[in-house]
């Protein structure tokens, strides 16, 4: 944690790619550039991006995970979608 307060937190991303021949591959990682190389790579015919940002208090008092996901039919709409659940 830095001095002035502020500490980055680290997300856990989970990708799931189905592949034309119905074979469905998952990658979990918290490098979000190792995530990026196989979104690019890899050719897919569906993909689901899950970016969970950890535990947090809701309004209700209770302790609920914090997250962004959807599913995508396009490399350009998934790549899209990661960069804008990972903006800070």
């Amino acid at each position: 944690m830095s001095t002035n307060g502020s500490c980055k937190q680290r997300v856990k991303i989970t990708l799931k790619l189905w592949k034309n021949d119905g074979v469905m591959k998952t990658y979990h990682s918290t490098k979000t550039k190792r995530i990026f190389a196989k979104l690019k790579a890899e050719k897919f015919s569906k993909v689901y991006i899950k970016v969970s940002y950890g535990k947090g208090r809701t309004n209700r008092r209770t302790a609920e995970e914090f997250y962004n996901d959807g599913e995508y039919c396009n490399k350009s709409d998934a790549l899209e979608a990661l960069k804008a659940f990972l903006e800070e």
